[in-house]
């Protein structure tokens, strides 16, 4: 504990700074990951996804014609998911530049690391745990809808 107010203050103003050039990190981190994108390809299919993984692109090549509709369909998925292991990459590489080894930035690669999980990941990250989503004894919610949708 600080017993001098002067030297307090100073403390308090280090910390003020240091919160401001994080804030500012963030800001700009937040900026450069609405901007990405990735695009995986097959001979079939290629398919683009925004910096949230969702498609924005999905194109068929020539001799997807007159393949079968299940083959295409899963060229169409196996490439969704590539693109999107791709942009994890992306956002770890891009959060590690811009924020470092930062706890809230490895809770952003957690996030993205739980969305899209590559095929032969092994990687174990802390930040990474998965979600429990087992019904809680005391979520009365949960009983009545048996787990079910109440949108349909």
């Amino acid at each position: 504990m600080v017993s001098d107010p002067d030297e307090a203050a100073r403390e308090m103003r280090g910390w003020a700074e240091d919160l401001e050039q994080k804030a500012e990190r963030y800001q700009d981190l937040h900026a450069r990951m609405t901007g990405l994108s990735a695009t995986a390809s097959s001979e079939l299919v290629s398919v683009s996804v925004d910096s949230d993984g969702v498609p924005t692109d999905l194109r068929l090549t020539d001799r997807a014609r007159g393949a079968d509709p299940a083959t295409i369909s899963a060229e169409l998925m196996a490439c969704m998911r590539r693109a999107q292991v791709s942009l994890r990459q992306q956002v770890t590489e891009l959060v590690h530049d811009a924020v470092g080894e930062d706890t809230a930035g490895e809770h952003i690669i957690g996030g993205y690391v739980r969305r899209f999980p590559g095929e032969t990941d092994t990687e174990t990250l802390d930040h990474a745990a998965p979600l429990d989503n087992s019904p809680r004894p005391d979520d009365e919610d949960d009983e009545f809808y048996q787990r079910k949708s109440w949108l349909t």
